[in-house]
């Protein structure tokens, strides 16, 4: 949420330091040079955005089926693609959850608390303030990091944070997957001082994928690229993909959509 594609710039990097070659698509509306009117962003489903991305996948013809790396909202878009087409391995970083995973708890209130006491936030584009975002996501960065990462960040869709936070209030439930449609293998990086996604989002993901291999990290928050040890924790996870993919085919997903690229 909240992003686009260079707003996780150092995981990108890290990759394209690994030999991998790396492809960022930003998500629809999510453009700082080509920002959408407010009503059109504030109205942008979920389901716009994984249409978005199943398209840019396709239009890069890839020779085999891609890795997933999903980072918050991005891990949900993961699983929805991931459920719904063929893939190598998904790793889920930071990630939100499907419909039927609690998302409500009291530290990611805190942090988004500008937005959902915004009268008809669903239907409007949202941005936390800047000390409620060093509350919830910013956590564990150095101060004058959080104040650059926080300049990138654009308007959401108040209608993506609905769909995702209060899907049982969705008719549609645009964000309902097939668990057991996911036949690759999972990784679940999670930060324990997350406060946006906390730990007992990473415990429901691994009860809904108790085949997934999990890593907890103690002094980690919700934006790990930025935070001391990034580049360890980086290493780990693409040392795991190097690992299990099946292909020399590799994508990665952030918090804004994908990053596809090749080992």
């Amino acid at each position: 949420m909240w992003s686009h594609a260079e707003v996780l710039a150092p995981l990108r990097q890290r990759f394209e330091e690994r030999g991998h070659d790396v492809h960022v698509p930003t998500l629809p509306g999510h453009d700082p040079e080509d920002p959408w009117e407010p009503e059109q962003i504030g109205n942008t489903s979920i389901t716009e955005y994984f249409e978005f991305l199943t398209g840019y996948i396709r239009s890069l013809q890839l020779n085999s089926p891609p890795v997933l790396v999903g980072h918050s909202m991005g891990g949900l878009l993961a699983q929805m693609i991931a459920s719904a087409h063929e893939t190598g391995p998904v790793v889920l970083f930071n990630s939100a959850g499907p419909a039927g995973v609690n998302h409500i708890n009291p530290t990611a209130a805190r942090a988004t608390l500008n937005v959902l006491t915004t009268p008809f936030f669903w239907k409007k584009p949202h941005k936390p303030s800047y000390s409620r975002a060093c509350y919830g996501l910013l956590n564990q960065m150095e101060p004058h990091l959080s104040e650059e990462v926080y300049s990138q960040l654009v308007p959401e869709s108040g209608r993506a944070m609905f769909e995702l936070v209060f899907w049982f209030l969705d008719r549609k439930k645009v964000t309902r997957i097939d668990t057991d449609r996911i036949k690759a293998p999972i990784l679940i990086l999670h930060g324990e001082r997350d406060r946006i996604t906390p730990t007992s989002v990473a415990r429901a993901l691994q009860r809904l994928y108790p085949g997934a291999e999990v890593h907890s990290y103690a002094d980690h928050g919700h934006w790990i690229c930025h935070e001391p040890f990034a580049t360890n924790t980086i290493d780990r996870l693409i040392d795991w993909i190097e690992t299990h993919a099946n292909s020399r085919s590799t994508r990665i997903s952030d918090d804004t959509g994908a990053l596809p690229g090749r080992v």
